[in-house]
């Protein structure tokens, strides 16, 4: 006889299998985008005696960038795979819609898109050609999308105001959402800066010191990661309540109450306003012209 308890578990069952089943779609991107990086790190080792401009500062920066991408592909992917679990695979089983769960996957999935991007980036046609210029550029693509579509998914859950998320939840999101418009305008104020003292294409790094640019970029690569990776910790992963490693760090806890998060997003969207700002007056939408600037031998 089939008891209430039975149904219930077949549910919560069922849920993580969807659950499973869904984030499998999303990670054949990066299946394919770290193939990408594994070929062109071959290329390059493989080629290492015909490529001129492999010196010593060339190798230390090839090695930071394409470590970069390791950590922050798989950061982003398991934090993916983790909100989906931590949000909808749990019990008890979430009151959610479908509106909501279809946001929250297809965010997911679009952020991971650009990683498709950054490796390709990398490869020895691009670097010998322009250094880190379009690595740089999809970057700037991968978290300005994932700022595009956390303010869309938090705008539909402060219309939908869904009762299943936690407070914790919500203060991850908002955390999300101010450190990657900080970093952004972080990242993109040090490239007008370059440009400002006279380097017409601070990413690339042909004939310049390593103290230049690209490493300033994953420098705060890193510092991003390391500052998501830490803050998440408590809230998405599998944590001993018992452990010391279950403390909520600043600001989560500063963040769990409402009106701290009112707070957060306008921060958010003034940082992201100065963005849009630098973006616009340097030109660096156009491209081409960026494409152009980049192409010419370095000074």
């Amino acid at each position: 006889m089939t008891t209430e308890e039975d149904i219930r578990r077949e549910r919560v069952r069922q849920s993580e299998r969807t659950v499973d089943n869904l984030k499998r779609l999303y990670a054949v991107l990066f299946a394919i985008s770290f193939g990408v990086v594994a070929a062109s790190t071959y290329e390059k080792i493989q080629n290492f005696d015909k490529i001129e401009q492999f010196g010593i500062e060339s190798i230390i920066l090839h090695a930071e960038m394409t470590i970069a991408f390791i950590i922050t592909a798989g950061l982003f992917y398991y934090q993916g795979d983790r909100f989906l679990d931590v949000v909808y695979a749990k019990e008890p089983l979430a009151p959610v819609g479908p509106f909501q769960f279809g946001i929250d996957y297809l965010v997911n999935v679009f952020t991971m898109v650009p990683f498709f991007l950054m490796a390709h980036a990398l490869a020895e046609k691009f670097t010998s050609a322009v250094g880190f210029t379009w690595f740089f550029v999809s970057y700037v693509l991968l978290i300005g999308l994932g700022l595009a579509l956390l303010i869309f998914r938090d705008a539909f859950s402060l219309i939908q105001k869904p009762a299943s998320e936690s407070a914790q939840i919500s203060a991850l999101k908002v955390f999300w959402l101010s450190m990657n418009s900080f970093l952004l305008l972080c990242l993109v104020g040090m490239y007008a800066l370059f440009i400002t003292i006279g380097d017409t294409c601070p990413a690339n790094y042909h004939g310049k010191s390593i103290f230049g640019f690209p490493l300033v970029m994953g420098i705060l690569i890193f510092s991003r990661d390391y500052l998501d990776f830490t803050r998440g910790w408590a809230i998405l992963y599998p944590v001993d309540g018992n452990s010391r490693h279950a403390d909520l760090l600043a600001p989560i806890p500063w963040l769990t109450h409402k009106s701290a998060r009112v707070r957060a997003r306008v921060f958010s969207l003034v940082v992201i306003a100065l963005l849009i700002f630098l973006i616009w007056k340097f030109d660096l939408w156009d491209l081409p012209a960026i494409a152009s600037r980049c192409a010419l031998p370095p000074s």
